[in-house]
Parts: structure tokens; sequence; C-alpha cells
């Protein structure tokens, strides 16, 4: 893992509203490695999302702000990340073979290929047999697999996934989280998770950044050490439940020492 693969440097991003500008992001600073696994959490409207599409290149970050990969100022430009925002944005008249492919055709991937690199990862995405079904056939858990792979399956080395299961029941919610796990095991992805759910966020992260209020700065890096692969039985450890304290805490302090 290097400790230098991505970087955010003195991110911010103030938008013009019409009553005068609307600071977002306020100097965003934090180092990512190769293949880690960081969930992001904070107050609702804080610009999580914002801060993800400074990431992904859909917005540039104000002044010297910089995203650097590997060394290389990426910033304002796409398509070194894949990104899956909240809703999963299926095309109902395509089947969930054709929606799969849709990213690999806006990069201009010929159709044979782009189905068969699309169908080669059905399996293992729980979707085997699914084809040539339609979205109003599949349930809300299938329909998040399939929208995360459309994602994947443009091959980039940073995924980045807005609140990926927010809108499912706690069950489903539960059996993906641990579905998302074992897939990000197996391929070299490094993640970044926007979550409200700090349960969500520890079972699967390396490590949390805490966002303040609106504008947002990162006001806790939190590792989370908890050995991998990780099961349901780990968050009622003493550990689990310890990290689970500290979050709940900061996410309760008053301003300025924390996020209320």
């Amino acid at each position: 893992m290097s400790d230098d693969y991505l970087r955010l440097r003195g991110v911010s991003k103030t938008f013009g509203t019409p009553t005068g500008p609307l600071p977002v992001l306020d100097g965003i600073d934090t180092t990512i490695g190769r293949g880690e696994f960081i969930a992001v959490i904070g107050p609702s409207g804080c610009g999580k999302s914002t801060l993800f599409n400074v990431l992904t290149g859909l917005a540039a970050p104000d002044g010297g702000g910089r995203v650097e990969l590997a060394g290389a100022d990426i910033s304002g430009t796409v398509g070194h990340c894949a990104y899956m925002p909240q809703r999963d944005l299926l095309m109902p008249w395509r089947t969930i073979l054709d929606n799969t492919v849709l990213g690999l055709d806006v990069q201009g991937v010929p159709r044979t290929d782009a189905r068969r690199r699309a169908a080669a990862l059905f399996a293992q995405f729980g979707l085997d047999g699914f084809e040539n079904a339609y979205p109003a056939e599949l349930s809300g858990g299938m329909r998040q697999r399939a929208a995360l792979l459309r994602t994947v399956v443009q091959d980039k080395e940073i995924v980045a996934l807005d609140e990926p299961f927010g809108a499912l029941d706690s069950l489903t919610r539960t059996d993906l989280q641990a579905w998302l796990q074992g897939v990000w095991q197996q391929h070299d992805w490094t993640v970044l998770m926007i979550t409200h759910d700090i349960r969500e966020a520890i079972y699967l992260a390396d490590r949390v950044l805490v966002l303040s209020p609106r504008p947002a700065r990162i006001v806790r890096d939190l590792a989370v050490p908890l050995p991998r692969p990780r099961d349901l039985g780990l968050l009622t450890a003493p550990e689990f439940v310890a990290l689970e304290a500290q979050l709940l805490e900061l996410l309760h302090t008053p301003a300025p020492g924390g996020l209320g």
C-alpha cells in the first residue's frame, strides 16, 4: 500500500448563490493509500457529495487546492475514478446487461467487448441468470449490485460510492455490506464511501474521515484496526463498540471541538 497514492491538498470549494458566496469545503487535506477502504461521515449538508465531485473531477477545487494521483495533479479532470451516486439510476427500458455497459459505451468500448467484460462479472456480483432481466424485475439489493457492477466494470482503480446502501432495508443493507467487503478484497480497488451509518463505516473501512458541518473540514481521521475478513459478529465485539462510541461522541460534541 502506497501512503501517497491519492492526496487532497487544501481542497476548498465555494459556490455563488443569490444571497452571496456559500463556502462548502474548507481546506480538506488527506492522504489515501492504494487499496485502502475509506469511509466519509459527517452531518447532512456538510459537503460530502461536493467533496466527491471534486475527487472525481466533476468540480475543480478553488484557488490552490489540488487533487493528486500518484504525484500527478488531476484536479478538475475526469476518467481516473468510477463514481456510483446514491440512486442506482438504472434505465428501465434496458436489460441489466445493457445497463451495466453504459459507462463502457460512453468510453467508446465496442459493444461486443463491453458486454463480454460485464457478463464475466455477473456471477461474482450475484446476478448470474439476470443478464436479460429488466430493472423492475430485480429486488433493491440486486439493483444496487447491478449499479456497482456498472461502476467497477470501467476498470478504474479508485471507486467512489455515495451512500450506496442508504435506501435499502436493514436486512438487505447488512447482506450487501458483507458482500461489498468480499468483492473489495478480491479486487485492487481504492474505495471511498460516503455513509451516514457509523456501524457501516466501522465495519467496512480501514479509516473513517469525519467531516465538520459546512464548510467541511476533517475533524478526525480514525483508524479502524480490526482484523479482516470481518463478520457480523464483530459488531458486538468490545473493540468495535469502543470505536462506535468514539464516533458517536465526536458527532454529538458541540463546535468547535466537534460537529454539533
